[in-house]
């Protein structure tokens, strides 16, 4: 099909792992567009007990049209079944069986498809068995794919790397629901929070240890659970009346804490973070962000004001930044500006529109979109 979508509007498919909080924004924004007949968000399993744990859940919604195809012959039949115009955006490319089964249903029937996807970790002799891996297993993807939905910082290098056309590859995050405002009291001292799991892929040691080299006094906060949670009770308890361990919260209640705090720290220490929605839900609320190049979502810490960045981590390195931030204004128009930078940008509604101009430049011809950073 070389046209765009049909007089009637869009007809979306979008298949995704998980039923996860964090991918469902989009398929429900996407849903509410005029310009989008239908939408289907299509998961091979329900959200994992591990995230559950960590404070995540899903509310569903009367209006959601959720599939969950329990056999190969189900997921054909979604494909074949589909409109020959429609578009199929896929969250996978390996190990899951109906996005797998689904890819290949798409190239059988000659249906339209994309790929939403975070880079694989490049890092260690694993990283390079994964581009080996993607080189060999990835020819048939490279040659139907319509577009490449490359999820952070390090998404579309990846996708260079494994031989997908440039011209086809955008960047991408995850679009969430932008938090409601709440009337914030200014606390005696700064706020710095921590919020996810405590383990040291995410560089949760260094920010305990950077709290030790911080020159500013500020209450430090930490939301989440890990193996890393006893050594974060250690740590804090040392720090007095000004340390905090919250434990895991609802994902409900996390936009609220962030609104609390003047500093959101995520200092990954590998690019398995191919996002961090943290940082998104941080940005919106009006919070500053410190976190390191190896997480995706550094993409959006590209303007004064926003946050810092910090390559090659170190506990010293860390605070210093930290510190940098708190040295700068903290009040309610930097929150303000931080805002109305973020909202219509990583908004799930900045994110639909982000997409469905993608699909207008792809298929209907029109002009390619800056990238929604931009």
């Amino acid at each position: 099909m070389t046209g765009g979508h049909a007089a009637g509007g869009w007809e979306l498919h979008l298949w995704q792992p998980e039923l996860s909080p964090h991918l469902l924004p989009l398929y429900r924004a996407l849903r509410n567009r005029r310009e989008v007949q239908s939408a289907t968000f299509i998961y091979d399993r329900k959200l994992d007990v591990a995230r559950e744990k960590l404070g995540w859940s899903v509310e569903l919604e009367p209006q959601d049209r959720l599939v969950h195809p329990r056999s190969e012959s189900q997921v054909e039949e979604l494909v074949a079944g589909s409109r020959a115009d429609s578009v199929h955006i896929f969250g996978g490319m390996h190990w899951v069986p109906s996005i797998v089964h689904g890819l290949r249903m798409c190239i059988k029937h000659k249906r339209r498809f994309g790929l939403m996807h975070e880079p694989r970790v490049l890092e260690g002799w694993k990283g390079k068995l994964r581009l080996a891996h993607s080189w060999a297993s990835e020819g048939d993807l490279r040659k139907h794919a319509g577009f490449v939905l490359a999820v952070g910082r390090h998404g579309p290098g990846w996708f260079w790397l494994t031989g997908f056309r440039r011209d086809r590859i955008f960047d991408f995050a995850y679009f969430l629901p932008a938090p409601v405002a709440q009337r914030r009291s200014r606390a005696a001292v700064p706020q710095i929070g921590f919020v996810g799991r405590l383990e040291r892929e995410k560089g949760f040691h260094l920010f305990l240890s950077a709290t030790e080299h911080m020159k500013t006094v500020a209450d430090v906060h930490v939301f989440g659970a890990g193996t890393l949670a006893a050594l974060a009770r250690q740590r804090l308890n040392g720090l007095g009346e000004w340390g905090h361990f919250h434990g895991p919260v609802p994902m409900r209640e996390v936009a609220g804490w962030l609104e609390e705090l003047d500093v959101l720290v995520l200092p990954s220490i590998t690019t398995n973070d191919g996002w961090g929605a943290v940082i998104s839900e941080a940005l919106m609320a009006g919070t500053a962000v410190v976190c390191s190049d190896r997480v995706g979502a550094s993409m959006c810490i590209a303007e004064p004001g926003l946050g810092e960045v910090v390559r090659g981590m170190s506990p010293q390195g860390l605070a210093a930044a930290i510190d940098k931030v708190l040295s700068s204004d903290l009040g309610e128009a930097s929150r303000q500006r931080r805002r109305d930078w973020a909202l219509p940008r990583l908004s799930q509604e900045g994110g639909a529109d982000y997409l469905l101009r993608i699909l207008d430049h792809v298929y209907s011809g029109g002009r390619r979109p800056e990238s929604f950073v931009a």
